[in-house]
């Protein structure tokens, strides 16, 4: 489902009534989608930026799994040049 920045926040309650328990976010919205959850991970809190929204006891839940596939990722690639395009989640994934 496609969504606009400002759309995301008003979304959320449509979604969750529509059935969904899960979402994967992509950029752009990522950053929202953190502000959005009531609770997050260690590893959303340190990005400030979620690419996994769970639904839980009526809350939103954030998890950002990005660092661990790049990790996974540059097992592939030790030793050669990488170039990665992306915006800023995947830089601050990168970064960190």
């Amino acid at each position: 489902i496609e969504l606009r920045e400002d759309e995301f926040t008003q979304a959320l309650p449509h979604l969750k009534a529509f059935g969904l328990k899960a979402a994967a976010v992509t950029s752009p919205l990522k950053t929202v989608a953190f502000q959005a959850a009531a609770q997050a991970t260690a590893e959303a809190q340190a990005l400030k930026s979620a690419n996994t929204l769970v639904y839980k006891n009526h809350r939103v839940f954030a998890h950002n799994t990005d660092v661990l596939a790049l990790r996974e990722l540059a097992k592939n690639f030790k030793g050669k040049e990488v170039w990665l395009w992306g915006g800023g989640g995947v830089k601050n994934a990168v970064l960190s």
